[in-house]
Protein backbone atom coordinates (compact mmCIF):
# COMPACT_ATOMS: atom_id res chain seq x y z
CA UNK A 1 0.00 0.00 0.00
CA UNK A 2 2.93 2.41 1.05
CA UNK A 3 4.40 1.52 -2.54
CA UNK A 4 1.57 2.40 -4.23
CA UNK A 5 1.29 5.27 -2.69
CA UNK A 6 5.17 6.21 -3.36
CA UNK A 7 4.21 5.47 -6.83
CA UNK A 8 1.14 7.66 -7.35
CA UNK A 9 3.24 10.42 -5.69
CA UNK A 10 5.78 10.34 -8.39
CA UNK A 11 3.76 10.10 -11.21
CA UNK A 12 1.71 12.90 -10.20
CA UNK A 13 4.70 15.00 -9.60
CA UNK A 14 6.04 14.03 -12.86
CA UNK A 15 2.92 14.62 -14.74
CA UNK A 16 2.61 18.11 -13.71
CA UNK A 17 6.32 19.62 -13.70
CA UNK A 18 5.97 19.94 -17.55
CA UNK A 19 2.77 22.08 -17.63
CA UNK A 20 5.02 24.51 -14.53
CA UNK A 21 7.49 24.77 -16.72
CA UNK A 22 5.41 25.15 -19.69
CA UNK A 23 4.03 28.46 -18.00
CA UNK A 24 7.31 30.08 -15.98
CA UNK A 25 8.09 31.62 -19.87
CA UNK A 26 10.80 34.73 -19.86
CA UNK A 27 8.40 37.10 -20.69
CA UNK A 28 6.07 36.35 -17.47
CA UNK A 29 9.11 38.04 -15.63
CA UNK A 30 9.59 40.97 -18.16
CA UNK A 31 7.96 44.04 -18.75
CA UNK A 32 8.35 46.99 -21.36
CA UNK A 33 9.40 50.87 -20.05
CA UNK A 34 8.96 53.90 -21.92
CA UNK A 35 10.98 57.05 -21.29
CA UNK A 36 8.49 59.20 -23.61
CA UNK A 37 5.28 57.30 -22.13
CA UNK A 38 2.72 55.52 -24.07
CA UNK A 39 0.94 58.64 -25.96
CA UNK A 40 2.65 59.48 -28.92
CA UNK A 41 1.67 62.72 -31.13
CA UNK A 42 2.44 62.87 -34.56
CA UNK A 43 4.68 66.27 -35.52
CA UNK A 44 5.15 67.02 -31.93
CA UNK A 45 8.16 68.41 -30.76
CA UNK A 46 8.98 66.53 -27.73
CA UNK A 47 6.04 63.39 -28.42
CA UNK A 48 6.42 62.01 -32.03
CA UNK A 49 9.21 59.59 -30.14
CA UNK A 50 9.46 57.53 -27.74
CA UNK A 51 12.28 54.95 -26.24
CA UNK A 52 11.19 51.84 -25.35
CA UNK A 53 13.10 49.05 -23.23
CA UNK A 54 12.99 45.24 -22.12
CA UNK A 55 13.05 45.32 -18.07
CA UNK A 56 13.39 42.06 -16.35
CA UNK A 57 15.18 42.85 -12.90
CA UNK A 58 17.91 44.72 -10.97
CA UNK A 59 20.54 41.63 -11.34
CA UNK A 60 23.47 41.25 -13.74
CA UNK A 61 21.61 37.65 -15.66
CA UNK A 62 18.63 40.35 -16.04
CA UNK A 63 19.92 42.62 -17.62
CA UNK A 64 21.40 39.76 -20.08
CA UNK A 65 18.19 38.40 -20.74
CA UNK A 66 16.79 41.80 -21.62
CA UNK A 67 19.07 42.56 -23.98
CA UNK A 68 18.36 39.32 -25.92
CA UNK A 69 15.05 40.54 -26.91
CA UNK A 70 14.25 41.32 -30.00
CA UNK A 71 11.51 44.36 -30.90
CA UNK A 72 8.83 43.77 -33.21
CA UNK A 73 6.23 46.50 -34.89
CA UNK A 74 3.85 45.14 -37.03
CA UNK A 75 2.22 48.12 -38.26
CA UNK A 76 3.69 51.16 -40.55
CA UNK A 77 2.32 53.71 -37.89
CA UNK A 78 5.19 53.46 -36.21
CA UNK A 79 8.86 54.06 -37.91
CA UNK A 80 12.04 52.28 -35.83
CA UNK A 81 14.67 55.69 -35.62
CA UNK A 82 17.58 53.27 -33.57
CA UNK A 83 17.44 49.49 -32.67
CA UNK A 84 20.05 48.58 -29.28
CA UNK A 85 20.10 45.88 -27.16
CA UNK A 86 16.46 44.78 -25.72
CA UNK A 87 15.56 48.76 -26.88
CA UNK A 88 14.32 50.35 -29.47
CA UNK A 89 13.22 54.24 -30.59
CA UNK A 90 10.21 54.80 -32.56
CA UNK A 91 8.77 57.49 -34.34
CA UNK A 92 4.79 57.85 -34.91
CA UNK A 93 3.40 58.34 -38.50
CA UNK A 94 0.36 57.23 -38.22
CA UNK A 95 -2.76 58.08 -35.57
CA UNK A 96 -3.94 54.62 -33.96
CA UNK A 97 -3.62 52.50 -31.08
CA UNK A 98 -1.51 49.58 -31.48
CA UNK A 99 0.92 47.35 -29.55
CA UNK A 100 5.02 47.52 -29.53
CA UNK A 101 6.31 43.94 -28.53
CA UNK A 102 10.19 42.26 -27.99
CA UNK A 103 10.63 38.53 -28.28
CA UNK A 104 12.23 36.89 -25.63
CA UNK A 105 15.08 34.09 -26.36
CA UNK A 106 12.28 31.56 -25.37
CA UNK A 107 9.90 33.10 -28.14
CA UNK A 108 7.48 33.68 -25.37
CA UNK A 109 6.58 38.16 -26.23
CA UNK A 110 6.03 40.69 -24.10
CA UNK A 111 3.28 43.46 -25.13
CA UNK A 112 2.70 47.39 -24.24
CA UNK A 113 -0.43 48.75 -25.35
CA UNK A 114 0.45 52.53 -27.17
CA UNK A 115 -1.75 55.12 -28.55
CA UNK A 116 -0.70 57.62 -31.14
CA UNK A 117 -2.80 60.95 -31.83
CA UNK A 118 -2.63 63.43 -34.00
CA UNK A 119 -1.69 67.12 -32.68
CA UNK A 120 -5.46 68.44 -32.81
CA UNK A 121 -6.50 65.49 -31.16
CA UNK A 122 -4.05 65.79 -27.99
CA UNK A 123 -4.92 69.53 -27.93
CA UNK A 124 -8.50 68.73 -28.04
CA UNK A 125 -8.57 66.39 -25.70
CA UNK A 126 -5.57 67.44 -23.26
CA UNK A 127 -6.84 69.29 -19.87
CA UNK A 128 -3.28 69.41 -18.56
CA UNK A 129 -0.23 71.41 -19.29
CA UNK A 130 1.68 70.73 -22.33
CA UNK A 131 5.49 70.22 -22.18
CA UNK A 132 5.93 73.90 -23.96
CA UNK A 133 3.93 75.26 -21.75
CA UNK A 134 5.00 73.78 -18.72
CA UNK A 135 8.51 74.63 -20.07
CA UNK A 136 8.04 78.01 -20.50
CA UNK A 137 6.22 78.56 -16.83
CA UNK A 138 9.06 76.80 -15.25
CA UNK A 139 11.73 78.56 -17.21
CA UNK A 140 9.74 81.74 -15.58
CA UNK A 141 9.72 80.55 -12.36
CA UNK A 142 13.23 79.77 -12.37
CA UNK A 143 13.71 82.97 -13.98
CA UNK A 144 16.49 81.51 -16.17
CA UNK A 145 17.86 84.14 -18.27
CA UNK A 146 20.34 82.13 -20.57
CA UNK A 147 17.53 79.42 -21.46
CA UNK A 148 19.33 76.25 -19.48
CA UNK A 149 17.13 74.64 -18.61
CA UNK A 150 15.10 71.63 -21.21
CA UNK A 151 12.98 68.85 -21.36
CA UNK A 152 14.58 65.49 -20.61
CA UNK A 153 11.71 63.01 -20.43
CA UNK A 154 8.45 61.82 -19.35
CA UNK A 155 8.47 59.84 -16.56
CA UNK A 156 6.76 56.65 -15.84
CA UNK A 157 3.74 58.40 -13.84
CA UNK A 158 3.13 60.82 -17.12
CA UNK A 159 5.37 63.76 -15.25
CA UNK A 160 7.83 65.72 -16.88
CA UNK A 161 11.11 65.79 -16.06
CA UNK A 162 13.19 68.90 -16.83
CA UNK A 163 17.04 69.07 -16.22
CA UNK A 164 19.76 72.19 -16.83
CA UNK A 165 20.62 71.10 -20.27
CA UNK A 166 24.02 73.01 -20.41
CA UNK A 167 25.79 70.72 -17.46
CA UNK A 168 26.21 67.43 -19.22
CA UNK A 169 26.87 64.79 -16.47
CA UNK A 170 27.90 66.81 -13.98
CA UNK A 171 24.37 67.71 -12.83
CA UNK A 172 23.66 67.81 -9.28
CA UNK A 173 20.34 67.12 -7.40
CA UNK A 174 19.15 70.83 -7.18
CA UNK A 175 19.41 70.62 -11.10
CA UNK A 176 16.56 68.02 -12.10
CA UNK A 177 13.06 68.66 -11.72
CA UNK A 178 10.20 66.42 -12.29
CA UNK A 179 6.98 68.37 -13.02
CA UNK A 180 3.52 67.06 -12.46
CA UNK A 181 1.12 68.25 -15.39
CA UNK A 182 -2.06 67.94 -13.73
CA UNK A 183 -1.66 69.79 -10.64
CA UNK A 184 1.62 72.16 -11.95
CA UNK A 185 3.50 70.75 -8.34
CA UNK A 186 7.19 70.83 -9.03
CA UNK A 187 9.34 68.27 -7.21
CA UNK A 188 13.05 67.31 -7.35
CA UNK A 189 13.61 64.64 -9.30
CA UNK A 190 16.01 62.34 -6.77
CA UNK A 191 14.26 63.01 -3.12
CA UNK A 192 10.86 63.58 -4.55
CA UNK A 193 10.12 66.62 -2.37
CA UNK A 194 7.73 69.66 -3.09
CA UNK A 195 9.91 72.71 -4.50
CA UNK A 196 7.09 74.66 -5.62
CA UNK A 197 3.95 75.03 -8.46
CA UNK A 198 3.89 76.24 -11.83
CA UNK A 199 0.15 77.50 -11.99
CA UNK A 200 0.20 79.72 -8.43
CA UNK A 201 1.72 83.18 -7.98
CA UNK A 202 2.11 83.20 -3.89
CA UNK A 203 3.19 86.00 -1.47
CA UNK A 204 3.57 83.66 1.11
CA UNK A 205 5.74 80.57 0.86
CA UNK A 206 4.60 77.29 0.31
CA UNK A 207 3.34 75.67 3.95
CA UNK A 208 5.83 74.24 6.35
CA UNK A 209 5.82 70.71 7.81
CA UNK A 210 5.09 72.43 11.06
CA UNK A 211 2.60 74.95 9.70
CA UNK A 212 1.09 71.78 7.79
CA UNK A 213 0.42 69.99 11.41
CA UNK A 214 -0.85 73.03 13.30
CA UNK A 215 -3.36 73.99 10.40
CA UNK A 216 -4.26 70.38 10.63
CA UNK A 217 -4.67 70.07 13.87
CA UNK A 218 -6.98 73.74 14.34
CA UNK A 219 -9.08 72.85 11.47
CA UNK A 220 -9.72 69.05 10.57
CA UNK A 221 -8.72 67.54 14.28
CA UNK A 222 -10.17 69.68 16.47
CA UNK A 223 -11.90 66.77 19.03
CA UNK A 224 -8.37 64.74 19.18
CA UNK A 225 -7.89 63.76 22.86
CA UNK A 226 -5.44 64.21 25.01
CA UNK A 227 -4.62 60.54 24.61
CA UNK A 228 -3.49 61.26 21.04
CA UNK A 229 -0.88 63.27 19.01
CA UNK A 230 -0.84 64.88 15.48
CA UNK A 231 2.70 64.85 14.00
CA UNK A 232 4.49 64.15 10.51
CA UNK A 233 5.56 60.78 9.77
CA UNK A 234 8.74 62.02 7.96
CA UNK A 235 7.24 60.22 4.54
CA UNK A 236 5.71 62.26 1.62
CA UNK A 237 3.47 61.11 -1.48
CA UNK A 238 4.34 63.14 -4.37
CA UNK A 239 5.75 65.81 -2.41
CA UNK A 240 2.34 66.04 -0.39
CA UNK A 241 3.59 65.82 3.87
CA UNK A 242 2.53 62.75 5.37
CA UNK A 243 0.84 63.54 9.10
CA UNK A 244 -0.12 60.92 11.19
CA UNK A 245 -2.56 60.95 14.61
CA UNK A 246 -1.12 58.69 16.95
CA UNK A 247 -1.81 57.07 20.45
CA UNK A 248 0.64 58.51 23.28
CA UNK A 249 2.68 56.00 25.31
CA UNK A 250 5.42 56.92 28.26
CA UNK A 251 8.57 57.10 26.91
CA UNK A 252 11.34 54.19 28.46
CA UNK A 253 13.95 56.65 27.61
CA UNK A 254 12.53 60.28 28.87
CA UNK A 255 10.00 58.61 31.03
CA UNK A 256 6.94 60.99 29.24
CA UNK A 257 4.27 61.23 26.92
CA UNK A 258 5.29 59.90 23.27
CA UNK A 259 3.84 59.10 19.80
CA UNK A 260 3.79 55.40 19.83
CA UNK A 261 4.65 54.45 16.68
CA UNK A 262 4.51 50.96 16.36
CA UNK A 263 0.95 51.07 16.79
CA UNK A 264 -1.46 51.51 14.06
CA UNK A 265 -2.40 54.76 13.06
CA UNK A 266 -4.90 57.58 10.68
CA UNK A 267 -2.63 59.43 8.65
CA UNK A 268 -3.48 62.17 6.22
CA UNK A 269 -1.71 64.36 3.29
CA UNK A 270 -1.35 67.93 2.97
CA UNK A 271 -0.22 69.73 -0.38
CA UNK A 272 2.11 72.48 0.78
CA UNK A 273 1.35 74.09 -2.24
CA UNK A 274 -2.16 74.81 -2.21
CA UNK A 275 -3.02 73.52 1.42
CA UNK A 276 -5.48 70.57 0.21
CA UNK A 277 -5.66 67.79 2.45
CA UNK A 278 -6.48 64.41 1.80
CA UNK A 279 -7.31 60.91 3.41
CA UNK A 280 -4.32 59.01 3.63
CA UNK A 281 -3.99 55.16 1.76
CA UNK A 282 -5.75 53.69 0.74
CA UNK A 283 -8.78 56.16 0.06
CA UNK A 284 -6.73 59.36 -0.81
CA UNK A 285 -10.20 61.27 -0.48
CA UNK A 286 -10.08 65.21 -0.69
CA UNK A 287 -11.49 66.80 3.04
CA UNK A 288 -10.60 69.82 1.96
CA UNK A 289 -7.81 72.78 2.79
CA UNK A 290 -6.00 73.89 5.58
CA UNK A 291 -5.61 77.41 3.26
CA UNK A 292 -7.77 80.25 4.71
CA UNK A 293 -8.20 81.65 1.32
CA UNK A 294 -8.65 79.94 -2.12
CA UNK A 295 -5.16 79.31 -3.74
CA UNK A 296 -6.01 80.41 -7.51
CA UNK A 297 -4.23 78.36 -10.14
CA UNK A 298 -4.16 79.86 -13.70
CA UNK A 299 -2.40 77.89 -17.42
CA UNK A 300 -2.37 81.59 -18.68
CA UNK A 301 0.02 82.92 -16.37
CA UNK A 302 2.04 85.49 -18.22
CA UNK A 303 4.36 86.93 -14.96
CA UNK A 304 4.83 85.88 -11.52
CA UNK A 305 4.79 88.73 -9.52
CA UNK A 306 5.73 87.91 -5.83
CA UNK A 307 8.66 85.64 -6.76
CA UNK A 308 10.39 88.09 -9.10
CA UNK A 309 9.99 90.83 -6.76
CA UNK A 310 11.37 88.29 -3.61
CA UNK A 311 13.95 87.35 -6.25
CA UNK A 312 15.09 90.99 -6.73
CA UNK A 313 15.16 91.48 -3.06
CA UNK A 314 17.36 88.52 -2.49
CA UNK A 315 20.29 89.30 -4.87
CA UNK A 316 19.68 93.16 -3.88
CA UNK A 317 20.70 92.35 -0.79
CA UNK A 318 23.33 90.09 -1.68
CA UNK A 319 25.04 93.19 -3.92
CA UNK A 320 24.40 95.91 -0.74
CA UNK A 321 25.83 93.59 2.20
CA UNK A 322 28.09 91.40 0.46
CA UNK A 323 28.99 92.96 -2.46
CA UNK A 324 28.45 90.38 -4.37
CA UNK A 325 26.64 91.60 -8.35
CA UNK A 326 26.79 88.26 -10.30
CA UNK A 327 23.29 87.75 -10.14
CA UNK A 328 21.97 91.25 -10.94
CA UNK A 329 21.90 90.49 -14.29
CA UNK A 330 19.36 87.49 -13.95
CA UNK A 331 16.72 90.13 -12.81
CA UNK A 332 17.65 93.67 -13.65
CA UNK A 333 18.03 94.12 -17.34
CA UNK A 334 21.95 95.17 -18.39
CA UNK A 335 22.36 98.51 -19.29
CA UNK A 336 18.70 100.26 -18.30
CA UNK A 337 18.59 102.70 -15.57
CA UNK A 338 17.46 100.17 -12.81
CA UNK A 339 20.76 98.25 -13.35
CA UNK A 340 22.98 101.64 -13.21
CA UNK A 341 20.88 102.94 -10.24
CA UNK A 342 20.69 99.71 -8.11
CA UNK A 343 24.65 98.78 -8.70
CA UNK A 344 25.05 102.57 -7.66
CA UNK A 345 23.48 102.77 -4.86
CA UNK A 346 24.95 98.82 -3.94
CA UNK A 347 28.49 100.03 -4.04
CA UNK A 348 27.53 103.28 -2.11
CA UNK A 349 25.80 101.69 1.01
CA UNK A 350 28.55 98.66 1.00
CA UNK A 351 31.17 101.10 1.02
CA UNK A 352 29.72 103.06 3.80
CA UNK A 353 29.30 99.49 5.61
CA UNK A 354 25.35 100.03 5.70
CA UNK A 355 23.69 96.70 6.07
CA UNK A 356 19.80 96.18 4.29
CA UNK A 357 16.95 93.80 4.39
CA UNK A 358 15.12 94.44 1.28
CA UNK A 359 11.26 93.22 1.20
CA UNK A 360 11.18 92.49 4.83
CA UNK A 361 7.62 92.94 4.50
CA UNK A 362 5.88 94.52 1.00
CA UNK A 363 2.10 94.61 -0.45
CA UNK A 364 1.18 94.78 -4.28
CA UNK A 365 -0.74 97.76 -4.38
CA UNK A 366 -1.87 97.19 -7.92
CA UNK A 367 -0.34 96.17 -11.72
CA UNK A 368 -0.79 97.68 -14.55
CA UNK A 369 -0.21 96.30 -18.22
CA UNK A 370 1.32 98.82 -20.65
CA UNK A 371 1.77 96.40 -23.37
CA UNK A 372 1.93 92.48 -24.02
CA UNK A 373 5.87 92.79 -23.20
CA UNK A 374 5.83 95.67 -20.27
CA UNK A 375 4.31 96.17 -16.84
CA UNK A 376 3.90 98.21 -14.48
CA UNK A 377 4.30 96.56 -10.52
CA UNK A 378 2.85 99.12 -7.70
CA UNK A 379 4.69 98.02 -4.18
CA UNK A 380 4.54 99.42 -0.89
CA UNK A 381 7.68 98.02 0.67
CA UNK A 382 9.63 97.46 4.52
CA UNK A 383 13.46 97.49 4.14
CA UNK A 384 15.52 96.90 7.42
CA UNK A 385 18.29 99.35 7.38
CA UNK A 386 21.28 98.62 9.54
CA UNK A 387 23.87 101.49 9.50
CA UNK A 388 27.66 101.14 10.56
CA UNK A 389 26.80 102.50 14.24
CA UNK A 390 24.28 99.16 14.62
CA UNK A 391 21.40 101.57 15.29
CA UNK A 392 18.29 99.60 12.94
CA UNK A 393 15.13 101.06 11.66
CA UNK A 394 12.52 100.11 9.17
CA UNK A 395 11.73 102.16 6.31
CA UNK A 396 8.63 102.21 4.51
CA UNK A 397 8.91 103.10 1.03
CA UNK A 398 6.45 102.88 -2.21
CA UNK A 399 8.07 102.16 -5.29
CA UNK A 400 7.24 101.49 -8.56
CA UNK A 401 8.22 98.86 -10.99
CA UNK A 402 8.74 98.53 -14.60
CA UNK A 403 9.25 95.18 -15.84
CA UNK A 404 9.85 94.21 -19.60
CA UNK A 405 9.45 90.34 -20.73
CA UNK A 406 12.21 88.35 -22.75
CA UNK A 407 11.38 85.42 -24.23
CA UNK A 408 10.77 83.27 -21.13
CA UNK A 409 11.77 86.18 -18.18
CA UNK A 410 11.09 88.97 -17.48
CA UNK A 411 13.87 91.59 -16.40
CA UNK A 412 13.50 95.16 -13.99
CA UNK A 413 13.83 97.98 -16.44
CA UNK A 414 13.50 101.15 -14.41
CA UNK A 415 11.63 102.42 -10.84
CA UNK A 416 10.52 105.99 -9.59
CA UNK A 417 8.59 106.48 -6.46
CA UNK A 418 4.63 106.94 -6.34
Amino acid sequence: MVALVLIAGTLFNVSFKPVAAATATQASGCSIKSENGTELVINDTYLSTAFFYVYCGHHQEDHKLAEQAAFQLDTASLTILEQGKGSVKVKAKKAGYFNVRAIMPDKSMVTLFLSVKTKEQYDKDRTFLSIDEALKLFRMKMNDVNGEYGYDFMYEDGSYVFKNMTRGEFLGESEIFRIDPVSGNVYGYLDDLYVDNLLIDKHDPPFTVEQCVQLLKQRFLKNVDAKHTVEATGNYDKGRIEIGVFSLIKSMETGKMAANYGSSYTTYLVDPATGDVFNGSPSFMYKGTIATTKIERSKNKEIYVNDMLQDYYRKLSLAVNDDYYNFLYEILKPGSAIDKQQRQFAKKMYAAGTKEQFGKAYTVDRTEKVSSKVMKIYVTEQTAVTPKNGKARIVKEKWMYQVEKETYVWRFTNMSRW
